[in-house]
């Protein structure tokens, strides 16, 4: 069963509403990477506040005015538009009587590869024919590079005239539940971290079922929607995919500074950070630092994959792809089984990250390292004077005391922190030693399971 109707993202929804009930002409760009659910917060938008939704092409020219005009005409039921331009479309449009509502064009970039005029075209009619009006214009596009030069950057005709822009993220952890119903916390968790909270992604294990199934037959088989998608996806917003693949297989097998990455690439040493920096920009990769370094060109930098999907890929499926190919996907699977857990406990490092910013009411957070000495997540905040020290483990056996002291003595060496008041939380998946809850009884630590945990990030089932 496919999964159509509009699920979750309620606040991003009335926060859209009420940038669009402003009076006056509005221009929106709205854009993120496919799949992750942007006609569907278009369409929902429009379902509620009335308006034309219109998906544009790569289409020459005269055909897009074409099928736009004909889009209108259907819309709002009046005879099609004669016009054989732009600015000829909306002011038929104007004369019409349409002067309030959403006009949405879809894959706006589409009509850029054939009409690089087409961007004047636009600032011409929201500056001149749609001014006095109080429509809303949505630009929307998923290339996240093409949406950015074309529409928001200095350089564009468009620039200075948005009323705000979208750039449409993954799903909130507590709204996953949504799009797969009747699984637990757990699981949740688990399947995140394969494919993170991307809507069309989900649908795959909505549609097949357990985790098995699903990457069986959709990750690890030749035929299945999510073995090419990052293939696909660096296809469509690079011109060098294939490099970017080389850098992100150089990631993925713990390759971690610039110079690993790009000795690993076979890249020079100059053409880094631009390539560094095109995937940063599109979320794929983040830089990140210890925690407490705040110099903003710190010698300590890394460099990780943040897409879920994308790390996913090329840790299980791209050294796998021979296997893939025969249709062999038990090994694939059962490769996973056996390091699941080294995989998801980093991931869990991020959550607690994030969860100690959004919950516990911290500045900062983040993964702490000094020489051979490494935390997985500290957090802080100076004007409460606050600091907290966290170690994850998402193993099969219990953590035992010797961690928990551990933690403890790691944290002495946060120099930068030992004046605020400490605190420790330990996250464990399988729960902990009888002697290691004594001893964090008795020190006031806080921790938790991974039931625990995995219920506080996506919710109660």
């Amino acid at each position: 069963m496919v999964v159509r109707k509009f699920l979750g993202r309620m606040d991003e929804l009335r926060s859209r509403e009420v940038m669009m009930k402003r009076k006056g002409a509005k221009l929106i760009p709205m854009y993120g990477r496919r799949r992750i659910g942007k006609t569907f917060l278009i369409k929902e938008l429009i379902e509620r506040n009335g308006g034309i939704y219109h998906l544009c092409s790569t289409a020459v020219r005269k055909k897009n005015i074409q099928r736009l005009n004909v889009t209108i005409s259907e819309a709002l039921d009046i005879p099609t538009f004669n016009a054989s331009d732009y600015i000829s479309t909306f002011k038929d449009l104007i004369k019409s009587g349409f002067r309030e509502g959403i006009i949405a064009l879809d894959e706006f970039p589409y009509l850029f590869y054939k009409d690089q005029d087409v961007i004047s075209e636009f600032q011409a009619v929201f500056d001149e024919i749609i001014s006095d009006s109080d429509i809303t214009l949505i630009l929307c596009g998923s290339s996240v590079s093409m949406m950015e030069d074309l529409v928001l950057s200095k350089s564009s005709p468009l620039f200075g005239r948005r009323t705000g822009q979208v750039r449409l993220g993954s799903i909130p952890p507590g709204e996953l539940g949504l799009f797969i119903p009747g699984r637990k916390p757990e699981e949740l968790l688990e399947i995140d971290s394969i494919i993170g909270r991307i809507p069309r992604y989900l649908q795959e294990f909505h549609d097949i079922g357990s985790m098995e199934q699903t990457l069986k037959q959709s990750v690890f088989s030749p035929d299945g929607y999510l073995n090419r998608e990052a293939f696909i996806l660096l296809r469509e917003e690079l011109r060098e995919p294939d490099t970017y693949f080389t850098m992100l297989e150089a990631l993925a097998g713990g390759k971690t500074r610039m110079t690993q990455i790009g000795n690993a690439s076979f890249i020079p040493a100059k053409d880094m950070p631009k390539y560094l920096g095109m995937l940063e920009r599109l979320e794929i990769v983040e830089r990140e630092h210890p925690v407490t370094d705040n110099r903003p060109k710190s010698k300590m930098t890394r460099y990780r994959i943040k897409d879920n999907m994308f790390r996913f890929h090329f840790k299980f499926v791209m050294p796998e792809m021979r296997p893939i190919e025969l249709r062999e996907p038990e090994g694939p699977f059962q490769r996973w089984i056996l390091e699941k857990n080294s995989y998801i406990s980093t991931f869990v490092e991020n959550l607690v990250a994030g969860y100690a910013v959004k919950e516990l009411g911290f500045e900062k957070a983040g993964r702490w390292w000094y020489r051979d000495n490494e935390i997985d997540c500290v957090a802080y905040n100076r004007t409460q004077k606050r600091a907290m020290f966290c170690e994850v483990k998402w193993r099969t056996e219990p953590i035992g005391a010797g961690v928990v002291n551990e933690l403890v003595e790691k944290a002495s060496l946060v120099k930068e922190l030992v004046r605020m008041e400490q605190e420790y939380l330990l996250i464990s998946r399988s729960g902990f030693t009888k002697k290691a809850v004594d001893i964090m009884e008795e020190q006031g630590m806080n921790y938790m399971d991974g039931k625990h945990f995995a219920s506080k990030i996506y919710g109660h089932t």
